[in-house]
């Protein structure tokens, strides 16, 4: 006789949230987990996430690549994974922007406070 498998249980929104929440705050390397949740923000506080995930996406990627990111965001989940670098192109590093642009040199006018 075949086995029966019970039916998956979806969980409501606010469940789904705190899910996702947790499982990002568990990676391995907790500056990738904190510049996600940042990064996240930032688009939330410029009004970009629609608030839900409605768009789905099919693409072929190189498997180590999925795995490096894996282990990096800390799940296997693909949808956090693209989720989280998505988050991280779009809304790059205020910091690193910044460091780039300005060729890595100081103000003419910078002052070191001592």
């Amino acid at each position: 006789m075949p086995e029966v498998k019970p039916k998956r249980q979806h969980m409501q929104p606010e469940q789904a949230r705190s899910a996702r929440g947790r499982s990002r705050r568990r990676t391995l390397d907790p500056v990738v987990a904190e510049r996600v949740e940042q990064a996240l923000a930032r688009l939330k506080e410029d009004g970009r996430l629609a608030g839900d995930r409605g768009r789905r996406l099919s693409v072929r990627v190189d498997p180590g690549l999925v795995a490096a990111a894996a282990e990096r965001v800390g799940t296997e989940n693909p949808t956090e994974i693209i989720e989280s670098a998505l988050a991280l192109l779009a809304s790059p590093d205020p910091f690193v922007h910044w460091f780039l642009t300005t060729q890595d040199r100081l103000p003419e006018d910078f002052e070191l406070a001592i």
